[in-house]
């Protein structure tokens, strides 16, 4: 057993049981600013180490790639600066987003990911994992409301 900085709310282990990250309960832990900031841990289990990470709002879901990547889901419905975390090798690298991310997968090939966005048109951001840049397509269910 082992103590973590925040009290844990949800805890997600990868395919082979290498790497844990844990959603953490906003007001917990005892040092500023950990105490009152939304969080997640990644833990690597075999190596005992650990990273918190202070997010704007609470991570909705985590996702494991096979390709050793990590995404965290942060909708921040307080003030709508919504965000996809990308952590590889625990280096974060945050991508803003204009909707609240429910969604995440890779474009095999092109070295992408398709972060899909609640929106009742549709909405997806595709973030380029090479050079970080991000392209929106929106709208692309709008003429399925057509009878």
């Amino acid at each position: 057993m082992r103590p973590v900085a925040k009290a844990i709310k949800k805890a997600t282990v990868d395919a082979d049981g290498s790497r844990a990250v844990l959603i953490n309960h906003r007001n917990s832990g005892t040092k500023a600013p950990e105490s009152s900031s939304a969080a997640y841990t990644i833990i690597d289990l075999d190596e005992g180490f650990e990273y918190l990470e202070l997010t704007p709002a609470e991570p909705t879901d985590i996702v494991f790639t096979g390709d050793g990547d990590i995404y965290a889901l942060i909708p921040d419905f307080g003030t709508f600066q919504h965000q996809v975390h990308r952590v590889r090798s625990f280096a974060v690298t945050v991508y803003p987003v204009p909707q609240a991310p429910v969604y995440v997968g890779l474009l095999e090939g092109v070295d992408q990911a398709a972060v899909m966005l609640d929106d009742p048109t549709g909405w997806l951001t595709f973030i380029d994992l090479v050079d970080g840049g991000i392209d929106q397509v929106n709208s692309f269910e709008l003429n399925s409301f057509i009878e």
